[in-house]
């Protein structure tokens, strides 16, 4: 497993958090999904198989696009 945090500037609202967390827990092997609406970052656990890039495209195709924080 692998720990991912991830900076979106588009996150305004606990509603924006709330939209990603719902399209994060649709993929398979993703868990411990949290949020932080004052430094705009969503966690996660993913799999080691399952590749960022998959999740920053679903990210920027509902509107979130994503930067990973190192």
């Amino acid at each position: 497993m692998k720990e991912v945090c991830l900076k979106i500037d588009q996150i305004k609202c606990s509603g924006c958090i709330s939209t990603i967390k719902d399209k994060l827990r649709e993929q398979a092997d993703i868990s411990n999904i949290s949020g932080e609406l004052q430094t705009k970052e969503i966690k996660f656990t993913i799999a080691e198989e399952i590749k960022l890039t998959e999740i920053l495209n679903i990210l920027t195709k509902i509107g979130f696009p994503a930067n990973e924080v190192s």
